[in-house]
């Protein structure tokens, strides 16, 4: 039998984090959201900046990075255990837990290229 858990009760409140390319440049107008609540969501900003609510304490196992309001370009591990023994949380309240993504379309960090 397999269990599988969307999300998990704690006392986090929200998610936040920064998102660069493999330049080491923040990455603007990202929309980052939980799986389980496209509208829960922010946008990143000059800075690459993000910052979402955790809804009811709870938070889901994956943030999904959509690009163009289109196409899911990647996505964040919220949580996880090693051994079954320690979760550890990453993209949460207190932490300043970064993103990089390379990039594989026309559109790099925020701006068209030709």
């Amino acid at each position: 039998m397999a269990i599988f858990f969307a999300g998990c009760k704690t006392n986090i409140n929200y998610y936040q984090g920064f998102i660069y390319d493999m330049n080491n440049k923040p990455v603007k107008n990202l929309k980052v959201y939980e799986k389980s609540d496209k509208n829960n969501y922010s946008i990143t900003n000059e800075k690459g900046y993000f910052k979402i609510p955790a809804k009811n304490n709870n938070i889901n196992r994956f943030l999904y990075v959509e690009q163009n309001d289109l196409t899911i370009i990647d996505s964040i591990q919220v949580f996880g255990s090693q051994g079954g023994e320690k979760i550890k949380y990453n993209f949460v309240e207190g932490q300043k837990d970064t993103l990089y993504i390379k990039f594989h379309s026309q559109v790099d960090n925020g701006e068209s290229h030709p």
